[in-house]
């Protein structure tokens, strides 16, 4: 847990800490594996379930992330993956820590270790201005119970700053160390070096002093210590601005509605990160990239409030718990359908990626529904629909989701060992229908469609007691089989042939595979789906579709498997529990010293720097 990194330890009692550099370079290892981390401490009243430094964050960030300052757990790191993905983590390390610390005339030992605390936070501000005053929940805070409450702590929280401040297309980032040993951290302040581009400048904002670099707004550098507690690095006047008004009592990352009740559900006492997304307003910044994007409508009408999640090192991969929730005053809520519970016994052990659902009718309506506020959409709702009617002569939502109101699977499966096709696997959709008869009828207008429209030939075979129906292209490019299991199941397969593996049912189900077993979560149960991919056999189907650049394919190759498992906590909110299993290289080398571009500067003369005791 937490502590308050107001307290001062003696030296032979500081817990071991990784360089900052390192630190940082835990950002990208977190956002790759995707999912990935996290929190805070309130701003009067500490809670053990916040990462410390939230309430510091501007409620405007798009997304926070605080990491641990443990060597072991770094060490612990490193040691993952294969020797490639190895050499090259450890040369981002390096990367960052030359560039953050000893080209600026810093030494991690001497100059960090001996005053900060157990969990750096990095906040990551728009850089674009994002209206989010009219969003909803605004105005409001979370108390000790969780529950959205109008905020009453002055003038400056009773509206949200304006942005316009934020140059566009420059991304305001801000670090905050937390010190534990205020006297330590006096002396280096005291004695920091000059910058490479000229001697230190100092100016006041709200009654902080704040130490400056003489650079322009692309490179500039600002430091300020607040409250003797925190001392606050950022990238831009802006962000340093902002980071004083959150501590000077406007709206924090903490003080978004239901923060504080969500983080009491995750997993904090051995996290070794900790990431909260500010969701209206990544949705908005990520949708730059969409033409005609409306980002102010974007973060108005999102209708989730935010992601915190917290990823814990464990022996033999990554583990990830995470909440996603919605504004309080949201009209849209989750259907509580927790219903993923047999595909697992109907699908094959052998398996590449396997992707189960409570209610596919019901996931692609919510899809739908928020495609407008949704920047990552990859499936345009639209152009599916005109193509399944134009291929099929079917209308998506009423000849084919009418009837898909039940359990689903959607699985790739490596072809049996005396496979004759050309086909690197076996892709199939199995749905539970929840109006069979409507199925039935449907799947007999598609059979009839695929024969007239393509001269496919239509052949029908008995599997036990189920009539299977193939079809396949004139030119024998395209194999596709469908039918029945148990009566109310409808399976389709494309590429390798693999009814005789699913029907009446497989031999050996995905239930007994060891790797399906120690990989996805447990919890949370009953279950909404999960997910599940098997990263080496995936790779082991040689599929050029599956072919990546030298330095992506390094890093999913240090990956042994995936697992994820999802469930509709109520009406507001979702848990994801996500495992990362990877492979061991070894232990890992020490980092090689740094080697500065030049001496740290012992000038006097310049300007006096801010200090734990002078910005109460």
């Amino acid at each position: 847990m937490s502590e308050s990194k107001s307290e001062s330890k003696p030296e032979n009692q500081t817990p071991q800490k990784i360089p900052l550099a390192v630190a940082i370079a835990g950002v990208g290892l977190l956002v790759g594996g995707g999912v990935a981390a996290l929190w805070f401490l309130w701003k009067q009243q500490p809670s053990a379930q916040l990462p410390s430094g939230t309430t510091l964050v501007p409620n405007e960030a798009l997304m926070s992330i605080s990491l641990s300052t443990d060597s072991r757990e770094w060490e612990k790191l490193r040691q993952f993956g294969t020797p490639e993905s190895q050499a090259w983590f450890d040369e981002q390390l390096l990367t960052l820590r030359d560039r953050l610390l000893s080209d600026n005339g810093y030494n991690y030992q001497e100059d960090i270790e001996p005053w900060v605390g157990k969990e750096i936070t990095i906040a990551f501000l728009p850089p674009i201005p994002v209206e989010v005053s009219e969003s909803e929940g605004e105005g409001e805070t979370a108390n000790s119970d969780g529950e959205g409450e109008p905020e009453q702590n002055g003038e400056e929280n009773a509206e949200t700053p304006s942005l316009s401040g934020i140059p566009r297309g420059n991304q305001s980032i801000v670090l905050l160390l937390p010190i534990a040993n205020a006297s330590r951290a006096q002396q280096v302040l005291e004695n920091a070096p000059t910058p490479q581009s000229g001697a230190w400048t100092t100016r006041e904002y709200k009654g902080v002093e704040i130490k400056e670099n003489p650079g322009t707004d692309s490179d500039l550098y600002a430091v300020t210590v607040l409250d003797g507690k925190f001392l606050a690095v950022a990238n831009s006047r802006y962000g340093i601005d902002r980071t004083v008004d959150t501590y000077k009592g406007a709206l924090s990352l903490a003080d978004l509605p239901n923060a504080g009740k969500i983080w009491q559900k995750l997993e904090g006492d051995r996290a070794f990160a900790r990431l909260f997304v500010n969701i209206p307003v990544a949705s908005a910044v990520a949708s730059l990239n969409r033409q005609n994007a409306r980002i102010d409508e974007i973060a108005k009408l999102q209708p989730n409030q935010g992601l915190a999640a917290t990823a814990t090192i464990e022996n033999d991969g990554i583990a990830f718990d995470s909440a996603m929730w919605r504004r309080p005053k949201s009209e849209r809520t989750y259907s509580v359908e927790n219903k993923a519970k047999m595909m697992a016994d109907r699908l094959p052990a052998a398996m590449s990626i396997a992707i189960v659902g409570s209610n596919l009718q019901g996931l692609w309506n919510d899809y739908v529904a928020e495609i407008d506020v949704n920047p990552i959409a990859v499936i345009n709702p639209q152009w599916l629909r005109t193509a399944i009617k134009t291929t099929t002569n079917l209308d998506l939502e009423q000849d084919l989701l009418s009837w898909m109101a039940g359990e689903f699977a959607l699985a790739m499966i490596p072809p049996a060992e005396d496979n004759a096709s050309t086909f690197p696997a076996s892709v199939v959709l199995m749905v539970q229908a929840s109006d069979v008869k409507a199925g039935e009828e449907t799947l007999a207008k598609l059979d009839e469609r695929m024969q007239e429209a393509y001269q496919f030939k239509l052949s029908r075979e008995t599997i036990g007691d189920r009539e299977l129906v193939t079809w396949q292209s004139p030119q024998s490019s395209l194999i596709v089989t469908r039918g029945w299991l148990d009566g109310n199941v409808a399976f389709l397969s494309v590429g390798a042939p693999l009814a005789d593996r699913i029907v009446p049912k497989p031999q050996t189900s995905l239930r007994t595979n060891t790797l399906f077993q120690s990989t996805v979560p447990a919890q949370p149960t009953p279950s909404n789906g999960y997910v599940f991919i098997d990263v080496e056999n995936l790779l082991a189907l040689n599929a050029p579709e599956l072919r990546l650049p030298t330095q992506q394919g390094a890093f999913l190759d240090a990956i042994r498997a995936i697992g994820l498992r999802m469930a509709v906590e109520n009406d507001r909110t979702l848990r994801h529990h996500l495992f990362v299993r990877l492979k061991q290289a070894g232990e890992a080398l020490p980092l090689p010293p740094a080697q500065p571009d030049r001496p740290p500067s012992s000038e006097s003369g310049s300007p006096t720097t801010p200090t734990p005791e002078n910005n109460n």
